[in-house]
Order: C-alpha cells, then structure tokens, then sequence
C-alpha cells in the first residue's frame, strides 16, 4: 500500500478515535482502470476513499 493511502488511513482513524461513536462502514467500490481494488470508509458524514485489497484496507485501518 503506498505511502500516501497508508497516511490518510491513519488520519482518518485518529479522526474517528476523537469523533462521536458512530457506525464505521467500509464499502468496496469496485476496481480502477488499473486494476486496484477502491473502498469508501465512512462515518456519518465523513468518508475516506483507499485503494488495496480487503486485508491490505483493514489492516491499514488496524494499525494505525
């Protein structure tokens, strides 16, 4: 997973630790024109998109 999706991934996950206890959702998108796998993180009105296969997404989002 390149540097850049794993920054917003950790981002996003200290966003949420400090936000309100919402529902977390992770939706697969679909795949991009070169292949990748695309998923939406959301809470409430908030949203993360990242790129990677289920496990590299999940685990991105674990070890942050």
């Amino acid at each position: 997973m390149d540097k850049l999706v794993k920054d917003r991934a950790t981002a996003w996950v200290r966003l949420l630790a400090n936000a309100k206890r919402e529902p977390v959702v992770i939706c697969y998108c679909g795949k991009s024109k070169e292949g990748q796998w695309l998923w939406e993180v959301r809470q409430g009105d908030k949203y993360l998109a990242l790129q990677g296969t289920e496990l590299q997404v999940i685990e991105s989002l674990k070890n942050c």
